[in-house]
């Protein structure tokens, strides 16, 4: 047994070779490998585009590549006067249809004078043209009118007036004018009578002008106001006629203000707070304490004035209460409610006291007709 000998394996050196070759088989696979998915496999032969066949061209007529042409007429008109763009138009034609004609800019209706007026005409495949005209408009010969202006604004001294309250100015067209207010010497701080103008410019150059007064007063026409309408609550009843306010109006007055012949005011708010803060006056704080609590009663009432030619000036008031028709109105004399034929007989009774015959005597072309 001594001579049999163990059974040996690989040595170190061969398995060490065996080794290195199988990993560079290895290595060279996965280079492989790499180097196929890197550059991807050989490509299917692609499918070749097929050449398309030449079209036939299609028989018919020609497309329409011209634009529509128009035959144009230049307009005059009076301003206000309507057109439209196929006021402009005398002949159009077209290869095809027209889509639409239009301004290419809308002309100025208020602009006197010739403007430029350009239209476009486009068919229904969007071929277009510009053509040209021109509009002359006439103004108009209608001045501005002003309105709301009072003939007389009185206004408590030192207060800021309000000279363009309830004023307004239009053109010819109804359109809202820029008013001009010339307050020349107007002075707030000093009692007076002052003369303001108004003055509008139309867009074509039409002109107009009003005046008012202003009487600066040493009264607050507020204040007064308030005063008369404390009054008339005091004598103002729920059911009463107007004729029967305005006798309850009458006979306060004849009760509660004493005439004095040189004591008086040339403004409606002074007289009036004359006749409520002193209780007495002339004939114009009796016309004027008559007309605001006349006026606040809800009475129509005017100012009327015996003509200018008689040697003494007298005012008193016309009123037309429940509609019944305008009857004098004194109050400085004490008759109320009288027409034209009573007038007459009350101042020929006046006339014996000493009072000019004309006491009622008035121009009937300034005012309502009156009853008789």
């Amino acid at each position: 047994m001594q001579n049999a000998k163990k059974k040996q394996g690989l040595s170190k050196n061969t398995k060490m070779r065996i080794f290195t070759f199988a990993s560079l088989a290895l290595l060279g696979i996965v280079l492989v490998y790499v180097l196929y998915m890197w550059h991807g496999a050989p490509a299917e032969a692609a499918d070749q585009p097929q050449a398309l066949p030449t079209p036939i061209a299609a028989a018919g007529p020609k497309p329409d590549e011209e634009p529509p042409e128009l035959t144009l007429t230049s307009l005059t008109r009076a301003m206000g006067e309507e057109f439209s763009v196929e006021s402009f138009i005398t002949a159009s034609k077209d290869d095809s249809a027209i889509a639409y004609i239009a301004f290419a800019e809308e002309p100025d209706p208020f602009l006197a004078g010739e403007q430029r007026i350009f239209i476009v005409a486009e068919d229904v495949h969007g071929n277009a043209a510009v053509y040209e005209t021109s509009l002359h408009l006439i103004a108009p010969d209608i001045p501005p009118i002003i309105e709301g202006v009072r003939e007389m604004i009185e206004w408590p001294q030192y207060k800021a007036v309000q000279l363009r309250q309830g004023i307004s100015a239009h053109d010819a067209f109804g359109r809202e004018l820029t008013i001009h207010v010339d307050t020349g010497d107007l002075n707030i701080d000093e009692t007076g009578l002052y003369t303001v103008t108004y003055q509008v410019e139309d867009a074509w150059g039409g002109q107009a002008e009003a005046t008012a007064l202003v009487r600066i007063i040493d009264a607050d026409p507020e204040e007064v106001e308030r005063r008369v309408d404390a009054i008339l609550e005091g004598l103002l009843r729920d059911g009463m006629t107007q004729a029967e306010q305005a006798r309850a109006i009458f006979d306060w007055i004849r009760n509660n203000v004493e005439y004095v012949g040189n004591v008086g005011q040339e403004s409606v708010y002074e007289a009036a707070f004359q006749a409520l803060q002193h209780r007495r006056g002339n004939c114009y704080v009796f016309y004027a304490i008559s007309e605001l609590l006349l006026t606040r009663a809800g009475i129509p009432n005017m100012r009327i004035d015996r003509v200018p030619e008689a040697s003494r000036r007298h005012r008193w008031n016309l009123i037309n209460p429940d509609d019944m028709g305008w009857h004098h109105f004194d109050t400085t004399v004490g008759f109320f409610l009288f027409g034209d034929a009573q007038a007459a007989r009350n101042a020929a009774y006046l006339a014996t006291l000493g009072n000019p015959e004309n006491y009622y005597e008035y121009d009937p072309e300034l005012y309502p007709p009156v009853e008789p």
